[in-house]
């Protein structure tokens, strides 16, 4: 079972997290009235915002006509350390972690403290719960080939004729029965930050959008227990070559 395994993905000295998010969708669409009031509750907790306009894609079939209609804004709220923002949206909230990433206690107290602010001033519903972290992985490469399959546990497999592949993504979907929640893992090349490397993404997203509580102080205890999920699959996909790499 998943929530039997306590691996600790944090206290690496050298974390490969690019980006750490938690999230909540509601099960409807805030007004723009709300949203922006929402947005002003939430501004005393950072120092700056962008306002970016939503818009919604509409095809009639009937007329053969399609449309495109105004929803809401979308309201980025960053910290006065700016690797720490907020998303508001019409449909949900976001708590994002950018680099550098130093615990999940951080990450988690910002977003129960915004959370609150939201369930607590408004009539909202969640409808699903998530989170998401994306690590990169810097591999070393020999006559500029990387053998991505002695860092990452899950890999295509090919048949020995082919020496090497070019960039890939692989994606698969799997189930955490105790947290009932969902969990997709995507793997992907992507261009390294420096030079002399080869980097790929695990990319580990959990959530749960079935038997969700009205209370949202039940809602952040099932969200706080995705941590072992995501923390298992860290350990598990990484080979323990590649988790040398960060200790």
């Amino acid at each position: 079972m998943v929530a039997e395994h306590r691996l600790v993905a944090e206290g690496f000295k050298k974390t490969p997290l690019i980006e750490a998010v938690l999230d909540v969708a509601f099960t409807s669409e805030l007004s723009p009235e709300v949203t922006s009031e929402l947005r002003r509750l939430l501004s005393d907790n950072y120092n700056s915002h962008t306002e970016e306009a939503v818009r919604r894609f509409h095809i009639d079939l009937e007329t053969e006509t399609a449309s495109i209609q105004p929803t809401g804004a979308l309201y980025r709220l960053i910290a006065k350390n700016t690797s720490e923002i907020a998303l508001l949206r019409p449909n949900g909230f976001a708590a994002s972690q950018l680099a550098p990433y130093k615990c999940w206690e951080d990450l988690f107290a910002r977003f129960e403290r915004d959370s609150n602010i939201l369930f607590g001033s408004s009539d909202i519903k969640p409808a699903r719960l998530a989170t998401r972290f994306i690590n990169r992985i810097d591999v070393p490469t020999e006559n500029g080939i990387a053998q991505h399959e002695e860092y990452l546990a899950a890999h295509i497999k090919l048949p020995t004729e082919i020496e090497n592949i070019g960039p890939f993504q692989l994606s698969f979907q799997l189930y955490a029965p105790e947290q009932k929640a969902e969990v997709v893992i995507q793997s992907s090349v992507v261009e390294p930050a420096i030079e002399g490397v080869a980097s790929f993404t695990l990319d580990i997203d959990v959530s749960r959008s079935i038997d969700l509580p009205d209370d949202w102080s039940e809602c952040l205890r099932i969200i706080s227990t995705f941590r072992d999920v995501k923390n298992y699959f860290y350990r598990t996909l990484l080979t323990r070559k590649a988790l040398e790499e960060f200790e």
